[in-house]
């Protein structure tokens, strides 16, 4: 997605900020959604 995409680009407080948002907006989703579990995936794959 998007912001998992500018997560792997970005660094610093611009990367915990992006962090932070997705977080925000993944936990407004039921945890078993696909897309959720997915973007988890992409987030942690990104940040390490």
């Amino acid at each position: 997605g998007v912001l998992v995409d500018a997560i792997r680009v970005s660094a610093g407080d611009d990367r915990a900020a992006l962090r932070t948002r997705l977080l925000e907006l993944l936990d407004a989703l039921p945890g078993d959604d696909p897309r959720v579990l997915a973007a988890r995936r992409d987030l942690a794959s990104a940040l390490y």
